[in-house]
C-alpha cells in the first residue's frame, strides 16, 4: 500500500519563492521540515513583507485602500496563526495572497452580492476593477536605467558590463548609457 503523499514535500515550488524573496535560510528552513509552526512563521513573514513593501514602495495612495491593504495582511495573519494544520494555513496564505493580487488592481471582486448564480465568465468587462481607483506602473528615467544595467549585466557578466560603461563614459556623449549601447549594438 503507497504511503500517502507529504503535503510539506510537495511544495518546491512555494519552498523556492520563500528562497528567492528571503535568502537562503528559509530554503534550509523549510526544506524537509514537517513541522508547521516553520511554514506558519514563513507565511506570516511573507504577508508582513507585502505591508512594509507597500509602505516603502507605493507612492501615491488612498486612505481607503491602504486601510483595506492593511486589514487583509493582518487578517491574513491572524487565521494563519489560529489555523490548525498545514493545509488550512496554506489555504488561509493563498486566499490572503489573492485577495491582494485584487487589492493591488483597484478592488476585490464582490461577486456574492449580485443575486445572480451563473458563473462569471472571463469577459474584460467582468474584470475591471478601477471603478473606486486606477492602477498606475510608472517608471522614472533612474529606474530605466538600473533596469537596463541589471538585464546588461545578466547577459554579459559584471566584468563586460564595467568595461562597457566605462567606454561610454570615454565617449564623452551626452545620451544615456542605454541609447549610447544600442547605438553600438546596432553599428556593429
Amino acid at each position: 500500500m503507497p504511503l500517502a503523499p507529504d503535503p510539506y514535500a510537495r511544495n518546491f515550488y512555494l519552498k523556492s519563492v520563500m528562497e528567492e524573496t528571503f535568502g537562503k535560510r528559509a530554503w534550509y528552513d523549510l526544506k524537509e521540515t514537517t513541522d508547521e509552526r516553520v511554514w506558519k512563521k514563513y507565511f506570516k513573514k511573507s504577508l508582513k513583507s507585502f505591508e512594509v513593501a507597500i509602505k516603502e514602495t507605493v507612492k501615491i495612495k488612498d486612505d481607503e485602500w491602504f486601510e483595506g491593504v492593511l486589514l487583509n495582511i493582518s487578517d491574513g495573519i491572524a487565521r494563519i496563526k489560529q489555523a490548525t494544520t498545514f493545509d488550512e494555513a496554506l489555504s488561509i496564505f493563498c486566499a490572503t495572497l489573492l485577495r491582494q493580487s485584487y487589492l493591488q488592481m483597484g478592488s476585490i471582486p464582490r461577486r456574492r452580492t449580485t443575486g445572480s448564480d451563473k458563473c462569471v465568465t472571463l469577459h474584460g468587462a467582468n474584470w475591471k476593477l478601477d471603478g473606486f481607483r486606477s492602477v498606475q506602473y510608472v517608471q522614472s528615467s533612474e529606474q530605466r536605467a538600473d533596469l537596463f544595467l541589471s538585464k546588461l549585466q545578466k547577459e554579459v557578466g559584471f566584468e563586460e558590463e564595467m568595461r562597457l560603461f566605462r567606454e561610454y563614459q570615454d565617449s564623452g556623449l551626452a545620451c544615456s548609457f542605454e541609447k549610447w549601447h544600442f547605438d553600438q549594438v546596432t553599428s556593429q
